[in-house]
């Protein structure tokens, strides 16, 4: 009878338990299931400053660093620069000036300077850009004079399978956009893209301070743009060269360019006349992109070469 009635007591008790564990469970269900901002947090943030917030203020917090609000925004700044570089024993010198600004405008876009006046050795490069000059109908150009990249399609940029690349010239370029209003800075559905870009073909130098060798001859490019839809676009790049004396480093880049040529990039020089054409059809949605791309280009230096 006692081990009965003990056994009995110890199923009460266990059921009783059971039934306390499942309540706190299901409190604890229903406090997981309400919303955050329900939940009491358990004490308030803080925040916590570095060194108790003694630091020292910023330059020109406390009013030392002349600073005028009116206008424009705008910055100038030039910079004196003696440097000398060594490796294994060959030492190169670079001293000169750097100097750059840049001046917002309302009526011809953004208006900016970047050069290097370099003294030893002797050399140096500059480049004057407007960037996004309002004109009617929703058009915006962006135009480049000096030392400057020539222009490229954006569909050019956004494949991956081959690089096309852009000339270092010294020369000018032009780009139009027609932009949407709602969206200005990218193209978007029935917006237009046109480039055009010519100059002397060379090679950016230095280490500290940048100059520009020349190369000879001409380089012309043009592409063009259109996108038909929010996920249709199609767009046309040409490239045009002629007597570009290339030197042996940039024999490389030139032969990717044209279709590669015999004899250049091991130590060789050159001449080249060369064109090449890309072509490009696209379409994307929210996750997945179809690119197809039509390449050809020949010289004057080895065969021609045609690629899809």
């Amino acid at each position: 009878m006692k081990t009965k009635a003990l056994a009995r007591a110890m199923c009460v008790a266990g059921a009783a338990l059971a039934t306390v564990t499942g309540a706190q469970a299901g409190q604890e269900r229903e406090a997981s299931d309400k919303p955050r901002e329900q939940q009491a947090p358990s004490e308030p943030y803080v925040d916590r400053l570095i060194g108790g917030g003694t630091l020292a203020p910023l330059i020109g917090d406390d009013g030392d660093e002349d600073y005028v609000a009116d206008g424009l925004p705008r910055y100038w700044r030039a910079e004196a620069v003696a440097s000398r570089t060594g490796s294994g024993g060959d030492y190169r010198n670079e001293n000169g000036v750097v100097f750059a600004g840049r001046v917002e405008t309302l009526n011809f876009g953004a208006l900016s300077v970047d050069g290097v006046a370099r003294s030893t050795p002797r050399g140096g490069s500059i480049s004057v850009i407007q960037r996004r000059m309002p004109f009617d109908g929703g058009w915006l150009a962006n135009n480049g004079v000096g030392t400057l990249y020539t222009p490229t399609i954006d569909l050019a940029r956004s494949q991956y399978r081959f690089y096309l690349p852009t000339f270092p010239v010294e020369g000018g370029s032009s780009e139009w956009v027609k932009t949407n209003a709602a969206q200005p800075v990218y193209l978007q559905q029935n917006d237009v893209q046109l480039q055009i870009g010519a100059g002397q073909p060379g090679l950016f130098d230095g280490l500290r301070l940048t100059g520009f060798s020349r190369l000879g001859g001409s380089i012309a490019t043009g592409g063009a743009q259109w996108n038909a839809s929010p996920n249709w676009q199609a767009g046309l790049q040409l490239v045009d060269a002629h007597g570009v004396a290339t030197a042996p480093r940039s024999g490389a880049l030139a032969g990717s360019s044209f279709g590669g040529f015999n004899g250049f990039g091991n130590g060789t020089t050159g001449e080249i006349d060369a064109r090449s054409a890309y072509g490009s059809v696209a379409w994307h949605d929210a996750i997945h992109r179809l690119q197809v791309n039509l390449v050809e280009s020949e010289n004057n230096r080895g065969p021609s070469a045609r690629g899809l």
